[in-house]
C-alpha cells in the first residue's frame, strides 16, 4: 500500500533580499513583464530524460520503436499544451538544476557539473525562484506565494550538514526529499545500497536532520508528498511547487506494477498504482547485465513516472472542479528533463555512437542537452509546437511572469540569462523588440575534472556548444572542445577526453538534418542560405564569443583565451 502521508506545517524564511535589492543592477535589458493571473505554478523535472525516449519528439506515437516507453499522460500534456522542440539543458543534473533555480547559465552560478563533496552548490547570494517570488509578491500577504521543493535536490554539496539547503539557502518554505541521487546516504538495514524501494527522506523544517526511512517506490512517494503539501497549503494564496523526480536516473531497477491499484480516498474513481522494484542492474559491476536488460528496466521506470504524473494531474483536476473549501485552482504545469539520457539506456538507433563514443548525458551533443520541455494547464492554450531555441534558464522569468511580477527594476549582481516562455503559450512566437528582446541563442557547457591545458592553465570549460535562435541559423550548432587531448597525462584528463569530441577546433553540425551529429560540416561545404558552412561557423563563433566575453566581463577570475574560458588564477 502507498504510504499514508503525515500532515506538516511550514514557515517562510525571512527577508533574504531585504538588504540586497537596492544594490542589485541588471545587465540584460528587460522591459516590464505584462501582469498575469497570480495562479498556481507546478514545475516537474525528470532526471536523465532526453527526447530520444518520448514518441512525440520522435515524430510517431502510432508506430513507435519497440523499446520506446508508453507515456500517455505526457502525451496528453502535449496534446493540450505546447511542446518546445528546441529546448536545451546542460549535460548533467546539478548544473541544469541551478539554471532553473537562478535563471543563470552555469558559468555565472559556478555550478558546472554534478555536485559532490567538492561542489559549493547554491549559495546565499544566488537569487532563486523563491527569493524572487518573495521579493515581488511579499512574504505573508494575500498575493504572496507559498513555495515547496519536493524530491531530488542535488544543489548542495555532500558535506553540507543537515541537507537543508532548499530551505536554509534557496529560500523554499518547505522541502521534502533527498539531497542528491539515491545511493548517497547510508543504506537501510538489510540493503546493500539505497535504491528506488529503500532510501532516506529528509523533511525541513519539521524533521530536521533525522531522515525517515522509506520503502515506498520513490516516484510514488515523491508524488504523494507533492499532493499532501498542495492539499494542506493555504488555499487563499497561490503556490509554486517544484517536483524533482528521481526517475529514470540510476540505479536501474525494473518498476514492477502490481496487479491491483489503490482507490484514492477522496475520489475512488482515481486509482493509484502500486510499484515494487526489481534487482539493481549495475552496468559497472563485476558481472554487468546485458544492455537490453538495462534498457527494458529504464523503460518501466519512465512508464511508472508517466503514470504517477497522471495521478498528480488527475487529483489536481478533481480539486479544480470542486466548489467548496477543497477547491484548488488548476496550475500552469511545466515538465522538463534535466539532461539527456544516460549512455547505458540511450536509444542508439536515435543517437548512435560516433567513433566509439556515446553522445548522451555528460556531453554537449544533442543526446546530452536536447531535452523535452512541455507546458500545459491554466495559462496555456494548445496544442502547439515551438521550434525556436530556448533554455532551462528560461523557467526563472517564466515563473516570474506567471506570478504577475514586474522585474524591470530587479537587478542581480550578475546577469540573468532567462527569457520568459509565456509569450509562446498561445502558440505564437514572441515579437522581438528593444523593450522585450528575444533570446539570441542557447548555450550549454560541462566542466571536466582536473584537466589542464598544455600551457598549465586550468580550463574553466572543457566542452561548450551554442545554437542561434535566429531562424536563418537555427538549424546549425557549434561545438567547441577546450582540452588538449593529443597527449593526456592525468587520469582526470584521460576521462574528460573520452567524452569530449571536437578537440582540434570547432565542430559544426546541421542538427535539423543530422540530429545525431554524425557529420562534421567543413568550411567549404554548402550550407543553404549562406556562402558556405564557413560563414555559418563564423556567425556562431561570434555569438559564442559575445557570450564568453560577457561571462569574463562579469567575473574577474575569468578570461577568454583562444576561444575558451580559463581561470588564470588557478594552476
Amino acid at each position: 500500500m502507498r504510504k499514508e502521508m503525515i500532515q506538516r506545517r511550514w514557515s517562510r524564511r525571512p527577508g533574504l533580499l531585504s538588504g540586497l535589492l537596492p544594490a542589485i543592477a541588471l545587465v540584460l535589458t528587460l522591459g516590464p513583464m505584462a501582469a498575469a493571473a497570480e495562479g498556481n505554478i507546478l514545475v516537474i523535472v525528470a532526471d536523465d530524460l532526453g527526447v530520444d525516449k518520448l514518441c512525440r519528439y520522435r515524430g510517431d506515437c502510432d508506430n513507435p520503436p519497440p523499446d520506446l516507453p508508453e507515456t500517455p499522460f505526457l502525451n496528453g500534456m502535449m496534446d493540450r499544451g505546447i511542446r518546445f522542440d528546441g529546448a536545451w539543458s546542460n549535460p548533467v543534473c546539478s548544473t541544469t538544476r541551478a539554471t532553473i533555480q537562478t535563471g543563470q547559465y552555469s558559468r555565472r552560478t559556478g555550478i558546472l557539473g554534478g555536485l559532490g563533496p567538492r561542489g559549493s552548490g547554491i549559495l546565499p547570494e544566488h537569487v532563486t525562484i523563491p527569493d524572487m517570488l518573495a521579493a515581488v509578491t511579499g512574504s505573508n500577504g494575500p498575493d504572496s506565494y507559498q513555495t515547496a521543493a519536493i524530491g531530488k535536490w542535488h544543489l548542495n554539496a555532500e558535506e553540507d550538514e543537515g541537507h537543508d539547503a532548499p530551505v536554509a539557502i534557496a529560500g523554499y518554505d518547505f522541502f521534502a526529499g533527498t539531497p542528491a541521487n539515491l545511493g548517497r546516504e547510508e543504506p537501510l538495514a538489510g540493503q546493500s545500497e539505497e535504491n528506488y524501494c529503500g532510501f532516506k527522506w529528509f523533511t525541513f523544517p519539521e524533521s530536521g536532520p533525522n531522515p525517515e526511512e522509506i520503502t515506498t517506490y520513490a516516484t510514488s512517494h515523491t508524488i504523494d508528498e507533492a499532493i499532501e503539501w498542495i492539499e494542506t497549503a493555504d488555499k487563499s494564496r497561490p503556490w509554486f511547487v517544484y517536483v524533482a523526480l528521481h526517475a529514470p536516473h540510476d540505479p536501474f531497477q525494473q518498476a514492477i506494477k502490481e496487479p491491483l491499484e489503490v482507490p484514492w480516498d477522496v475520489n475512488p474513481e482515481i486509482t493509484e498504482p502500486v510499484y515494487s522494484c526489481g534487482p539493481i542492474l549495475d552496468p559497472h559491476g563485476d558481472n554487468p547485465p546485458p544492455r537490453q536488460e538495462i534498457v527494458d528496466a529504464h523503460t518501466t521506470m519512465i512508464e511508472a513516472m508517466d503514470r504517477e504524473i497522471g495521478v498528480l494531474l488527475e487529483k489536481l483536476q478533481h480539486y479544480a472542479l470542486q466548489t467548496d473549501e477543497s477547491h484548488i485552482d488548476f496550475p500552469t504545469v511545466i515538465f522538463l528533463g534535466d539532461n539527456g539520457t544516460d549512455k547505458e539506456a540511450l536509444d542508439l538507433d536515435f543517437y548512435p555512437q560516433v567513433d566509439g563514443k556515446f553522445h548522451g548525458k555528460t556531453t554537449v551533443f544533442q543526446g546530452g542537452v536536447h531535452v523535452p520541455l512541455i507546458a500545459s494547464g491554466a495559462e496555456v492554450s494548445g496544442p502547439h509546437v515551438a521550434s525556436r531555441a530556448v533554455n532551462t534558464t528560461d523557467l526563472f522569468f517564466t515563473v516570474a511572469q506567471l506570478a504577475g511580477a514586474d522585474l524591470s527594476d530587479l537587478n542581480p549582481p550578475r546577469p540573468i540569462d532567462s527569457f520568459s516562455l509565456v509569450p509562446f503559450f498561445d502558440g505564437s512566437p514572441p515579437d522581438c523588440t528593444v523593450e522585450e528582446p528575444c533570446r539570441p541563442g542557447v548555450y550549454a557547457e560541462i566542466l571536466g575534472g582536473g584537466a589542464v591545458l598544455t600551457d598549465g592553465i586550468r580550463p574553466a570549460s572543457d566542452s561548450l556548444a551554442v545554437r542561434s535562435s535566429d531562424p536563418a541559423l537555427g538549424d546549425y550548432k557549434l561545438v567547441r572542445g577546450c582540452l588538449d587531448c593529443t597527449d593526456p597525462q592525468t587520469p582526470e584528463l584521460i576521462e574528460a577526453c573520452a567524452v569530449t569530441d571536437c578537440v582540434d577546433g570547432d565542430c559544426l553540425y546541421n542538427i535539423a538534418a543530422d540530429p545525431a551529429e554524425l557529420v562534421k560540416l567543413q568550411p567549404e561545404d554548402p550550407c543553404p542560405g549562406f556562402i558556405n558552412c564557413g560563414a555559418v561557423a563564423t556567425e556562431l563563433d561570434a555569438l559564442l564569443m559575445r557570450l564568453l566575453d560577457d561571462f569574463a566581463d562579469n567575473d574577474p577570475e575569468l578570461a577568454v583565451v583562444n576561444g575558451c574560458l580559463v581561470d588564470p588564477t588557478r594552476q
